[in-house]
This record gives structure tokens, C-alpha cells and sequence, in this order.
């Protein structure tokens, strides 16, 4: 998840790049380019969200029963969204305080926040961990770019831990029965997309002149959420390759390709 507006240029300077994260843009010597986090949320179905503003509704009207205003009701339609935008607010801080913490981790630089339960949990909780792997920081939160596809993201940090390269990704999404320890599936399909288009830049750099960009030798998921508690998976605990994800990947984007064209020819977008 990118914070901060990013530009920079990429494939050794052919090309520019800007991310707005304002609108949560990506622009490409000029030219507005889909992320992956848009693809995916175009293609996959996500029963667990769709169940959810159910769920908020229902809560906030059980303290309200027997008696139930049309108030209520306007307010329980909007209970999700105040959910999903604290929800968003606390996963934006986190990600800022774990970047921080990667790029500060040894010096002693302190690092501040404003005091907030759920932030307080999910950061502890990953600085727990930082303490026990003390994972090496290669590159936090760079932007990565297919030109073959024409799709862009932002990966939160590569990791070097225990001697091998890790291609992370920092969630604070909460566990459910379909992802007990708050890794979901999906999330390899995003690493997937992010390894992709970054083994793509390195590859050509590599036959243009040289790259900095290190080889990855696995997919991480780190899961801080928001009681405290941090689960790791890695793809290779799962039996699953580098080359199994980016398949997951690009069946994913052949799908989003398909529809839009199907949607294009029926007039809609």
C-alpha cells in the first residue's frame, strides 16, 4: 500500500513514473495506467465484504431494538462505510509506521504517533516481530511497472531474511473462517502482480546496462492486525512457486482483459 505521492523513473530511466495517492493513481510518462489493486477489484468476487455491510447494519441496530427510528435505519445503512474508512485510516498509519520502522530499524530513531488502540496494536505487534526475524530492509515501498501489460503497483518492502530475499506485502485486514490467521488467498495473486512487473524491470535492466534490483527468492504476506497479533506465510510454505503466483497473476489479468473488452462492446465501462 503506497502513503506518499511517489516519482521516480524506472527501466534504468525509460520511463517515468508518478503515483498520486490522493485518487490512487498511476500516471506512465504521462499516461494513466491501471493498478493491480483495481484489476483484482474488477475481477474477484469477495463474499466475506459483501456480507459485511450486513453485519455493520445489524450491529448497530441491536442496541437500538424494540424501538428503531428512520434515523436509525439512515444510520445503519451508513454503518460500513464509518467501519471501512477507520478501517482504511488505521491500515494507512500502520504501513507508515512499518516503513518507517524498516528504514529507522538500528539507528534509534525514535518513532511518534498519534495514540490510537488499534494503530498502538497492529505496530507493537510488528515491532515484535521486527525484533525476533530482524529482517533486512533492500527497498520499501517502490513502484513496479509492466510494460508488456501495460500495469502498475506498489509493493510495501523487499526483505532479507535469514539469507533469502523476500517480495513482502504488509496487511492489517482482520482473520475470518476463510483466512483464520488474516492471510488470504488473493494476496498471492498480488504479489504475484508485483514480482511480475518487477522481474520484468529487472530482467531488462539487466540487458541494458545493469540493475541495482536484487533477485527474489520468495512471496511474504505479513499480517499486523488489529488486536496485536502478527502471522507470517510465505508462498513457498504453500507450495507455491514464484512462477504459481504470477500464473494466478496473469489468469487473473486475462480475465479483467476479457471483461473489459466484453463491456466495451455492450457500452458500458
Amino acid at each position: 500500500m503506497a502513503t506518499n505521492d511517489i516519482e521516480t523513473t524506472i527501466y534504468n530511466g525509460l520511463h517515468n513514473v508518478k503515483f498520486r495517492s490522493g485518487n490512487h493513481r498511476y500516471y506512465i510518462d504521462g499516461k494513466p495506467k491501471p493498478g493491480v489493486t483495481t484489476i483484482m477489484g474488477k475481477v474477484l468476487a469477495k463474499p466475506n465484504l459483501m456480507l459485511w455491510p450486513l453485519n455493520m447494519a445489524m450491529k448497530h441496530l441491536e442496541s437500538k431494538v424494540p424501538t428503531i427510528t428512520a434515523q436509525d435505519l439512515a444510520d445503519a445503512r451508513e454503518a460500513h462505510v464509518k467501519r471501512r474508512d477507520k478501517g482504511a485510516d488505521t491500515g494507512t498509519i500502520v504501513h507508515r509506521l512499518v516503513e518507517e520502522s524498516l528504514l529507522k530499524y538500528g539507528t534509534g530513531e525514535a518513532i511518534v504517533w498519534e495514540p490510537d488502540a488499534e494503530v498502538t496494536a497492529a505496530f507493537d505487534g510488528f515491532l515484535k516481530w521486527q525484533s525476533t526475524v530482524k529482517p533486512r530492509a533492500v527497498a520499501v515501498e517502490q513502484v513496479v511497472y509492466s510494460d508488456l501489460h501495460g500495469f502498475a503497483g506498489t509493493f510495501d518492502s523487499i526483505l532479507e531474511i535469514d539469507g533469502k530475499v523476500y517480495l513482502a506485502d504488509l496487511k492489517t485486514t482482520n482473520a475470518s473462517r476463510s483466512a483464520p490467521k488474516g492471510v488470504y488467498a488473493e494476496y498471492f495473486i498480488q504479489l504475484g502482480a508485483y514480482y511480475y512487473a518487477y522481474e520484468e524491470q529487472r530482467q531488462y535492466e539487466l540487458a541494458h546496462g545493469g540493475t541495482n534490483l536484487v533477485e527474489i527468492d520468495d512471496l511474504l504476506v505479513i499480517s499486523c492486525k488489529k488486536d496485536g497479533r502478527v502471522n507470517t506465510m510465505a508462498a513457498s510454505e504453500l507450495q507455491l512457486t514464484l512462477e504459481d503466483c504470477t500464473k494466478l497473476w496473469e489468469n487473473t489479468l486475462f480475465l479483467h482483459k476479457g471483461l473489459s473488452a466484453v463491456k466495451q462492446k455492450i457500452g458500458g465501462f
